[in-house]
């Protein structure tokens, strides 16, 4: 749609450095979604962000990355502990190393794959989107923040295709 390349050409510099391959393809003819969405860059403006936003998450998190979000881990134990629904995609070598504490560690669905190459929140009050730079590894630098419906359900269509297609039990 016309609204979809506006969103391209309005975000020309990102897309030219951003490899988007990892989006399948209905997911890419919908990139739109995501016009709404904030660009943050600074591994410290991201952190800052999400920790902020991470206090208005009710009632799920859906997670994909190639590391577990370690600096989140005293909100994510709290989280659990009010009974959030947390999903998490990681690498298969972290698949038996968890920072979490045991009570907590069998409140998360994991999942893994061999190689993951973006990363994904999703949850009921905000979303994020980081994908690969032109080195082929997650751009941590610069994430696409969004907090509409429409933003989020594209960042939880993109969650669920790697769930359900891409990776597989711990």
């Amino acid at each position: 749609s016309i609204s979809d390349l506006n969103f391209i050409s309005e975000r020309s510099g990102y897309f030219l450095n951003h490899d988007t391959s990892q989006i399948p393809l209905d997911l890419l003819g919908q990139i739109g979604a995501l016009s709404t969405g904030e660009i943050i860059t600074g591994v410290f403006n991201i952190l800052n962000t999400h920790e902020k936003l991470g206090n208005g998450i009710k009632s799920y998190m859906w997670y994909i990355s190639d590391d577990f979000p370690r600096h989140h881990l005293p909100n994510i134990e709290r989280k659990l502990e009010e009974g959030l629904e947390i999903r998490v995609i990681l690498p298969k070598d972290m698949c038996s190393t968890s920072p979490l504490s045991e009570k907590n560690r069998k409140k998360i669905e994991n999942k893994v794959m061999d190689e993951i190459k973006i990363s994904v929140i999703a949850t009921d009050s905000f979303s994020l989107l980081e994908l690969p730079g032109q080195d082929g590894k997650i751009d941590q630098n610069t994430a696409i923040f969004g907090y509409d419906d429409r933003f989020r359900d594209w960042c939880k269509k993109l969650f669920q295709y790697y769930w359900a297609a891409k990776s597989y039990p711990c």
